[in-house]
């Protein structure tokens, strides 16, 4: 596919994802550098060394799943938010028992990668793990503990889904990618439902494509060999041309 001066190859998938629109201004680069829009991930994200596990963030579910109430998109007008005082708002019972499901469902994943010896390694992602499971706890307890605001509300809703989703990527990442990885495990042979990524180094699609995760090369199209064709001519059969000498055989010299 040719997206302006570069060229994004497909490498273990064939489809090629839809990317940010340029110029749209709810489309901006988080912190942690990866793509941002409205109130979900909804992109490939860019291959960051320190942040690798962003691959690994789920696509919305096409069907019923514990983890789809982490795409439910919220506004100031959704049955879900009620009117408690002039300014407050409640949310929703059912959706915030959902919430509270897909963290505690997480959190016995966290307990069970903790007591995992390879989590004690200084090159895990076991801070990357704390910390957001952390940071969905503490927008969690905010829903259920401080009164809010419409705004106040939708804000700590995306807060949670985006950090329980990178949670799950995280810890996807560690407990399956990370060991076909390192070759403690047989290598994957499909490709994943995951976001996948992008990258400019051809050295980052070899840990995506072990681990079964989506990847595409972006490539520079002036780096690319390319042919260039003046002019297209006929050439005639060279057997046509061929002159073939009868002559005396000659022995082969010897030195």
């Amino acid at each position: 596919m040719h997206c302006g001066e570069n060229i994004i190859a497909a490498v273990n998938v064939p489809i090629i994802p839809e990317l940010p629109a340029t110029g749209n201004r709810k489309v901006f680069m988080c912190w942690d550098l990866h793509y941002g829009a409205d109130n979900y991930i909804q992109w490939p994200q860019p291959f960051h060394r320190k942040f690798p596990h962003f691959a690994a963030i789920l696509h919305k579910p096409k069907y019923s799943h514990t983890l789809k109430i982490l795409w439910k998109s919220y506004h100031a007008q959704c049955p879900e938010f009620t009117t408690s005082t002039a300014h407050y708002v409640l949310f929703c019972p059912y959706d915030l028992s959902a919430f509270k499901n897909v963290e505690t469902q997480l959190g016995k994943q966290v307990a069970d990668y903790l007591e995992d010896p390879r989590s004690k390694s200084p090159e895990s992602y076991r801070e990357a793990i704390l910390i957001r499971r952390g940071w969905a706890h503490t927008f969690l307890a905010r829903i259920t503990t401080i009164p809010m605001t419409c705004r106040e509300l939708w804000h700590c809703l995306i807060k949670v889904q985006r950090f329980l989703l990178k949670l799950h990527a995280a810890l996807y990442w560690e407990t399956i990618c990370m060991p076909c990885i390192l070759g403690l495990e047989q290598l994957a042979t499909t490709v994943v439902d995951m976001l996948g990524t992008l990258t400019l180094d051809p050295g980052d699609v070899k840990p995506c494509v072990v681990a079964g995760l989506p990847v595409w090369l972006i490539l520079d199209v002036d780096h690319l060999p390319h042919t260039r064709i003046d002019k297209v001519v006929e050439f005639e059969p060279a057997a046509l041309h061929v002159i073939r000498d009868q002559g005396t055989i000659k022995n082969p010299v010897i030195f």
